[in-house]
């Protein structure tokens, strides 16, 4: 916050938690009452007060969205449970995609996506070649 950012992204919920020490908060954050306030009240957790049946704690986007600061969470991990799904090759470029259109460089968006498919056909390729099978694969791109 010390940058006074723009746009935060986030790839999990709880990057979007109030800091706190105590056990009402469910992991340590960067935002805190000073930042952008209590992280409560009506649609701090992205659903109408009082029907939070899938979260166990407040976010604080509404808030940075309120001082003009837009975030991003992956898909995968957003509040709703509902509209969680599994992680795939597919998801990531989706994602990809998001954030080319949110800041308005689709083109880069396409790009980097072109360049991830050629690093998995590079490594499948080189796999295929030295007989060894891919069991896992991590992998990680700035956008």
């Amino acid at each position: 916050m010390s940058v006074s950012p723009d746009f935060v992204i986030g790839s999990y919920m709880s990057a979007f938690s109030e800091q706190c020490d105590g056990e009402s908060c469910y992991k340590s954050a960067i935002f805190t009452d000073a930042t952008v306030g209590p992280c409560e009240g009506v649609n701090s957790d992205f659903f109408p007060a009082g029907s939070n049946t899938t979260t166990k704690y407040s976010t604080c986007r509404p808030q940075l969205h309120a001082a003009g600061i837009g975030t991003y969470l992956n898909p995968v991990y957003c509040e709703d449970m509902d509209l969680r799904g599994d992680v795939t090759e597919e998801t990531v470029y989706t994602a990809i995609t998001d954030l080319g259109t949110i800041f308005n460089v689709p083109y880069v968006a396409e790009s980097l996506i072109s360049d991830i498919r050629n690093d998995f056909s590079i490594a499948e390729k080189t796999l295929q070649s030295s007989g060894h099978s891919l069991k896992a694969i991590w992998c990680g791109h700035a956008f």
